[in-house]
């Protein structure tokens, strides 16, 4: 299977919301989330939002490998659907036909109803659980200490109670600046049915140089200057 390596190393704090454990309850507020090992991870979910995210931003650019992505998964939904019609043919005047009916109904109903009609068919079609997608694992810190990995940081809200205003500090145990994490990027049943790798490659470097430009951010607590992150992508 074809898959690219992405490699991310934050620039400024990073958080991705987890629970306090029960050691820092009454100090820290909230922590990024860790693995067993207590390290920082990025999660797949994390990471595949800030890519369908940008890409569906600039669905509508004329950028060529967005256009021939799209105009591939046109031709891919249409032999599915060629398919469910031969499926229902064939079950013509049978008992189970209803229901494989309502069943493909469903599924192109949903098709059609999406929201993301473009370029963000490639993170997955809902309701069509084996189209061709991209599969994205979590992103593993390559440091070896979890004592290395991390910073506090303590943020002033200011809150209002009648004519009183008071400060109330919240504190975060955040990724630090130059932690590197690293993971895959599958591309399943893409390149069999006829997606190229060229034009796979040329929509995730467009995130990735948008991240690098600081144009996304990853995780939460953007406005506290959170999240910026840089870069790397090479195919495995």
């Amino acid at each position: 299977m074809e898959k690219f390596i992405l490699r991310v190393t934050t620039v400024s704090n990073l958080f991705i919301g987890g629970n306090p454990t029960l050691f820092e309850i009454g100090g820290i507020d909230q922590q990024t989330i860790t693995d067993s090992d207590q390290l920082p991870i990025i999660p797949a979910s994390t990471i595949k939002g800030v890519f369908r995210a940008y890409l569906h931003e600039i669905a509508n650019d004329e950028i060529p490998a967005i256009k021939a992505i799209v105009s591939q998964y046109g031709e891919v939904m249409e032999a599915i659907n060629k398919n469910n019609n031969k499926i229902l043919a064939a079950k013509d005047g049978k008992v189970s036909l209803k229901i494989e009916k309502e069943r493909i109904d469903k599924l192109q109903k949903s098709m059609l109803s999406s929201l993301c009609q473009d370029i963000t068919w490639l993170f997955g079609i809902q309701g069509y659980n084996r189209t061709p997608k991209l599969i994205f694992n979590d992103l593993l810190c390559l440091e070896k200490e979890a004592q290395h990995c991390f910073s506090v940081d303590t943020k002033n809200a200011i809150l209002q109670e009648g004519t009183e205003i008071y400060a109330n500090p919240r504190t975060y145990k955040t990724v630090r600046p130059k932690i590197t994490f690293e993971g895959e990027i599958l591309c399943y049943r893409l390149i069999e049915n006829g997606f190229k790798v060229e034009d796979i490659e040329a929509c995730l470097q467009l995130v990735v140089d948008a991240c690098n430009e600081g144009l996304c951010r990853i995780g939460g607590s953007g406005s506290r200057g959170y999240g910026r992150v840089l870069m790397e992508l090479k195919r495995g």
